[in-house]
């Protein structure tokens, strides 16, 4: 649209006034009618959103702290619960005070302002009960007027010095501030640190539990002073310790000690199926290859660790790792498993108070040869990778068992032929005897 040229043209204008004008539109103007809030923007509860995960960090520290100093200082193991932050007007916050009450205005810098310091009276009490040696509880129907004794000041004032004290350990990991006392001030009036309608952020710790509990000690500072450092708050996951000397030294010889722990490493040369007439039909001088079996594994404790690959060293037996289980594929041949007999046909085969012999003796067997064992310090055990190989404690001629379902049915020895190793079947228990554990 060039400068000066009209949005309508005139007779559009005179149009739309003639439509308005006769009351032809049948719709009503827009959004009439639709719902809404009033919103007063100085009102109290147009409170802006505040994270409070560092001050629930800080308030955590200071828990622990407080709790540590009451115990010192004053011999008092008071039950203390966890912090809670709550944002609110400053001035309903002071009208709901117990009395007596006794503001402690304190200069917290580099927060901006003073904060307070609230210790309630019921909490003093309890802690002179215990200073002198009575059991700590509240004092029932306490005048408003009523002012702090001598004693309760005394003991007010290090219960001040040990929040102080939790206070710069609490905020030390977010930021480091000092905390200087300005005065006490019994009328909350008067202890000024925000107009009646500006916020605070109350940090309350609850002294006692449940039905005993006794008042809250609050640390309260003013919102714009929390808001303009909260940029420069650090939020930790928690203190990072040293280790001194001693614990250094400790640790060396613990892990020392640990790599030179002896473990037995047992190579299971593998599981070899067969039928229950060829393991009946075994006899002394049958050889058993151990090529021929199924994959052999090195076992610590009972837990296969790694797969090896059986062969010799000198006039030892060794294995080369291969592979781990749970870290690579499995580099020998997987071996079928046996099929199992079907029910239906052992059914078929069944006669009237009588067995088929030939479905018995083709009931599926696994042998199984231990090949040997060598000891390895924890240390070296933790160095075996692919490729390391490990020599066994059993040297060729030496009896070995051979075992179906853990029970000993012969006894063998190992033998080279070539660059292969075998199993002589040297000693075999009776025919009985194998088939009891089957």
């Amino acid at each position: 649209m060039a400068d000066g040229e009209k949005l309508l043209t005139d007779e559009e204008m005179q149009a739309i006034e003639e439509v308005v004008a006769s009351g032809g539109l049948e719709e009503g103007g827009y959004n009439v009618g639709a719902a809404a809030e009033q919103f007063d923007l100085t009102a109290a509860d147009s409170r802006p959103s505040f994270d409070t995960t560092i001050l629930e960090q800080i308030n955590e520290r200071f828990h622990r702290h407080l709790r540590i100093g009451l115990l010192r200082e004053l011999k008092y193991s008071a039950e203390v619960e966890m912090g809670t932050v709550e944002v609110m007007n400053y001035g309903s916050y002071i009208r709901n005070l117990p009395s007596p009450v006794s503001l402690n205005l304190t200069n917290m810098s580099p927060l901006k302002g003073e904060s307070i310091c609230f210790i309630d009276p019921q909490v003093v009490f309890s802690c002179v009960d215990n200073w002198f040696g009575g059991s700590p509880r509240p004092l029932s129907a306490v005048a408003e007027t009523r002012a702090f004794s001598a004693t309760e000041e005394v003991v007010m004032k290090k219960v001040r010095i040990v929040v102080y004290a939790a206070l710069l350990e609490a905020w030390a990991p977010a930021l480091r501030v000092q905390c200087e006392f300005v005065r006490a001030e019994p009328n909350p009036l008067l202890a000024n640190i925000a107009a009646g309608n500006d916020l605070v952020i109350i940090n309350r710790f609850k002294v006692g539990n449940g039905s005993d509990a006794l008042g809250a000690i609050d640390i309260v500072h003013p919102f714009d002073s929390i808001n303009l450092v909260r940029r420069s708050l650090t939020k930790t996951t928690g203190p990072k310790r040293t280790e001194n000397r001693l614990e250094k030294e400790w640790s060396k010889r613990l892990a020392n000690s640990l790599d030179e722990v002896l473990f037995e490493a047992v190579v299971n040369a593998g599981e070899l199926p067969m039928s229950l007439a060829k393991l009946n039909g075994l006899k002394v001088g049958d050889v058993i290859s151990l090529q021929d079996m199924g994959r052999s594994e090195l076992c610590v404790n009972g837990l296969p660790i790694y797969e090896v690959q059986i062969g010799s060293r000198g006039d030892n037996a060794a294995v080369k790792i291969v592979a781990s289980p749970w870290l690579g594929p499995l580099m020998s041949e997987n071996v079928e498993e046996p099929t199992q007999p079907v029910e239906a046909e052992a059914n078929d085969s069944l006669g009237e108070g009588s067995l088929d012999q030939d479905l018995i003796r083709s009931i599926p067997v696994t042998l199984t040869v231990e090949l040997g064992s060598a000891k390895l310090k924890l240390k070296d055990l933790l160095r075996l990778a692919q490729g390391s190989v490990l020599e066994l404690d059993t040297a060729a001629g030496e009896m070995l068992d051979l075992k179906v379902n853990g029970t000993v049915i012969a006894k063998g020895e190992v033998v080279t032929v070539g660059d292969q190793l075998g199993l002589t079947v040297v000693e075999i228990v009776s025919p009985m005897e194998r088939i009891k554990p089957v």
